[in-house]
């Protein structure tokens, strides 16, 4: 039988200690890179829904703001065809670039019409 060195106790539970420091940052760095992915993942679906309003999409459906469109059954029809609109463009293939051209040109030709009239509202007196 060998004889193994002693080791004291003490020199252990510092090591313990140390390996708990460690697993405690492993799992803060491990929360704050959840909460950033979610921060991320909010933020993006934020401005998708930004820009499904600004294309006027909802209204012409008569998707209300603030409706629940998963409880509320009017709105929950609405929300099926916006999807099945949405659907039926991904069977379209090769319209990227002539969808992204459309989409710069909508935002560009609106985007006069609502920063002056945010203008207006902000400061009537100086536009």
């Amino acid at each position: 039988m060998k004889n193994h060195p002693k080791i004291p106790l003490e020199s252990l539970q510092n090591k313990i200690n140390k390996i708990d420091q460690k697993i405690r940052r492993l799992e803060m760095q491990q929360y704050r890179l959840k909460q950033n992915q979610r921060a991320a993942r909010t933020r993006t679906l934020i401005q998708l829904g930004g820009l499904l309003v600004k294309s006027g999409i909802a209204e012409k459906l008569g998707i209300e703001i603030g409706a629940d469109l998963q409880q509320e059954e009017d709105q929950k029809k609405k929300a099926y065809v916006l999807l099945g609109m949405f659907v039926n463009q991904l069977i379209v293939p090769g319209q990227i670039e002539e969808f992204e051209q459309l989409g710069k040109q909508f935002l560009f030709e609106n985007k006069d019409d609502e920063s002056e009239k945010t203008l207006n509202e902000v400061s009537p007196n100086h536009v």
